[in-house]
């Protein structure tokens, strides 16, 4: 028994090219409020208050805390647009 294949529209791979530097920009966008907010962080006592939104919650931390946090983030949507851009 084969697996079924999946037919997809011939305008599909057009669609794409038209979404792709729609979502590079965002991606950008994020990577440069992330390295912001990372550059502010690091100039911070790792002692000292820090607030993140938590999907709609804001929650109150340490810059020690939050700072790998947001720096993590920062290279995840920093290598997502790289491969994004690879992609076109």
């Amino acid at each position: 028994m084969h697996a079924p294949q999946l037919l997809l529209p011939s305008h599909l791979p057009y669609r794409l090219f038209c979404v792709c530097p729609t979502v590079i920009i965002q991606l950008n966008y994020e990577r440069d409020e992330h390295k912001l907010v990372v550059d502010i962080l690091g100039k911070l006592e790792s002692e000292r208050k820090a607030f993140r939104l938590v999907g709609s919650v804001l929650v109150e931390r340490t810059v020690g805390d939050v700072l790998p946090t947001v720096s993590q983030n920062f290279e995840g949507v920093s290598d997502l647009a790289s491969v994004y851009i690879s992609k076109l």
